[in-house]
């Protein structure tokens, strides 16, 4: 667990390290590429030294799914240490390889999200799903020549409850097999979801990060011999505007004020409304906010995310790193300081590098203006559905506190906390760095802790935003 409160340490002195290392980063820099249609290979950075350390060899989703990244409600998978599952060809992972593997009991599936499973949701009748979306991936009667995405729910959790919607406040999942198609299913239906964001860079030290067409693929080792195989990158379907953003605005913003984790620590907290009160006024089933599709305003609130309504809401990002950011807007660090086997100090230097370059393709991703803009659409429109909130019940004379000037304020103080814990996060990691007296690695170190600690912030405003 990171000490948040974790002092700054003593960053290496350029004497520690040999210039031309740096001198070779800073002028490759993004010039080494991922060529899209091809393999991730284990090269070394520059290929007539071959004595020379290598960072990047490591293949994360292999080695790791997201057992190195901290438990949090919505992610079963995270710290998961189950080695008798299997990459995504139906290979065993973990037993044919001296480093130890980790993923989770569902084919290094996330889990953040569930397959619909409500009886009373009528989706056998439902135009949107293809009626089974109660079994697992696995399970689930798939016909190739005619691919469908599997239809999910996001559930939220706000005081003691988890709510989700329904119809198209549904979302298509990515597949998590690699030999099933994601690309014009449906007739091109889900084509308008952004895709395939991930990093363009294979240096240690670029977190760039942009949406690559076609998709990345990665070479992993397949027994002793290490073959190379070639499979589909670990991809996901991903609410750019976190869905637990909602729920904790109440469970924590409006009832505690404060957010998990607040750094700086918030002055004097104050309620401003109860978990009582959102009950009976927020998640309630209420005439008012029925309809179609919703029997309460938390309902309106949760189909403004990412869904098949709302298909320009969602991307397709890396799991690895989508995963580390549900970790982050929940209070939690990204990647594990524990004793584990997972834990950032057992890794090896090249893992612990790409584990903080896959932190900050977090901050990449949203601080792209594309995906920011997605952002703010969903935030644009909740603001108006709570000022929609607030004047009903101002009619109503229910008593309730405005709650709509507390929305930009809730969220503006937890992408500020992320930063700062963020920020703290990699001293830490810093800190606990593998080979602390190897020059080659300590200049990485050198480029993140100068260079990169500075993109630790989220720059991107929204019109009620500031």
């Amino acid at each position: 667990m990171v000490n948040w409160k974790f002092a700054a340490m003593t960053l290496p002195a350029l004497k520690q390290v040999l210039p031309q290392y740096a001198q070779r980063f800073f002028s490759v820099g993004t010039e080494s590429v991922f060529k899209p249609d091809a393999s991730k290979t284990c090269l070394k950075f520059n290929e007539k030294d071959d004595d020379e350390p290598c960072c990047g060899c490591y293949e994360m989703d292999w080695y790791y799914g997201y057992g190195d990244i901290p438990p949090y409600d919505g992610c079963d998978a995270c710290a998961t240490t189950d080695t008798v599952c299997t990459w995504p060809d139906g290979y065993k992972r973990g037993t044919d390889f001296d480093s130890a593997r980790f993923c989770s009991t569902q084919g290094l599936s996330s889990k953040r999200d569930v397959i619909a499973t409500d009886k009373d949701d009528t989706l056998a009748d439902d135009d949107d799903t293809d009626g089974d979306e109660g079994l697992t991936l696995y399970e689930r009667d798939y016909n190739p020549n005619n691919p469908t995405a599997t239809i999910s729910r996001k559930t939220v959790s706000l005081c003691t409850d988890k709510y989700s919607v329904g119809k198209d406040g549904r979302y298509p999942a990515f597949p998590k097999l690699a030999d099933r198609p994601w690309d014009g299913i449906e007739n091109g239906r889900w084509e308008t979801i952004s895709k395939y964001w991930g990093n363009t860079s294979e240096s240690c030290t670029d977190w760039s990060v942009d949406a690559i067409f076609p998709h990345d693929n990665r070479s992993t080792p397949r027994g002793l011999k290490r073959a190379r195989y070639e499979k589909l990158t670990l991809y996901t379907a991903e609410h750019v505007f976190e869905g637990q953003l909602m729920g904790d605005f109440f469970t924590w913003w409006l009832n505690k004020g404060t957010i998990r984790d607040q750094i700086p620590p918030a002055i004097n907290p104050t309620q401003v409304m109860g978990c009582s009160q959102a009950k009976d006024y927020v998640t309630a089933d209420d005439i008012h906010w029925s309809g179609a599709n919703s029997d309460s305003f938390f309902d309106h609130m949760l189909f403004e995310l990412g869904s098949i309504g709302h298909l320009d809401r969602l991307t397709i990002f890396l799991g690895r790193p989508n995963g580390m950011k549900g970790a982050m807007f929940k209070g939690i660090a990204a990647i594990s300081t524990s004793s584990s086997r997972t834990g950032f100090s057992s890794k090896d230097a090249d893992a612990q590098l790409q584990s903080v370059k896959e932190m900050g393709m977090v901050f990449e991703y949203l601080n792209n203006p594309k995906v920011w803009q997605n952002f703010c659409a969903t935030f644009e429109a909740v603001y108006d559905l709570l000022g929609e909130f607030d004047d009903y019940h101002a009619q109503q004379g229910t008593g309730l506190p405005a709650i709509q000037p507390e929305w930009p304020k809730y969220i503006r103080t937890t992408l500020k906390s992320i930063s700062n814990r963020s920020g703290i996060a990699l001293f830490n990691y810093f800190r606990l760095r593998a080979q602390p007296n190897n020059a080659y690695f300590n200049t990485l170190w050198m480029i993140n802790m100068r260079v990169n600690y500075g993109k630790l912030s989220f720059t991107g405003t929204c019109p009620h935003l500031p």
